[in-house]
């Protein structure tokens, strides 16, 4: 499993506010985000990744499976972004400065961030969970026909009265 092939490292930047130099690429490929996905995937369902790995092969997606592919891309993000916000006020520099141009951040727009943030994940793990019992529910299983049934013989086979 890689985490970029549930999202991008832009749209958790995006999520969270922040640059590429506030947060690269370097960070958000480490090891410890794609695991953190992975379990969060799991306790949507268990066979979401494979299901999800499937879908990405397959050439034409019905409603339903689009639907499910979009809602797994939002909560990817969001879940990411998620495990970043306790160190976000980490990265987030208060202050850049180049000679010319200067840009401060200060807390308190963090506790609207991280808010922000978790609501967008409670939103998109109900969305993904929904498409998920959507997709399961259409699925019609495989309903096997019984042609012998059994019959009540008009005399005694041992005694043959």
């Amino acid at each position: 499993m890689s985490l970029l092939n549930y999202t991008t490292y832009d749209d958790i930047r995006a999520a969270l506010g922040v640059t590429d130099e506030e947060l690269g690429d370097d960070v958000l490929g480490l090891q410890l985000y794609e695991d953190s996905l992975r379990f969060e995937l799991d306790d949507v369902h268990p066979d979401l990744a494979t299901l999800h790995t499937t879908l990405e092969s397959t050439p034409v997606l019905t409603s339903a499976q689009e639907r499910l592919m979009a809602a797994c891309r939002g909560f990817s993000t969001y879940a990411v972004a998620r495990s970043l916000t306790s160190t976000l006020p980490m990265f987030g520099p208060k202050s850049i400065e180049d000679g010319k141009a200067r840009m401060e951040r200060f807390a308190d727009p963090y506790k609207a961030t991280i808010e922000a943030v978790n609501k967008s994940y409670a939103t998109w793990k109900a969305r993904l969970e929904a498409a998920y019992g959507t997709l399961m529910s259409t699925s019609k299983p495989t309903v096997f026909m019984s042609y012998a049934v059994s019959a009540t013989p008009t005399y005694n086979p041992i005694t043959g009265a």
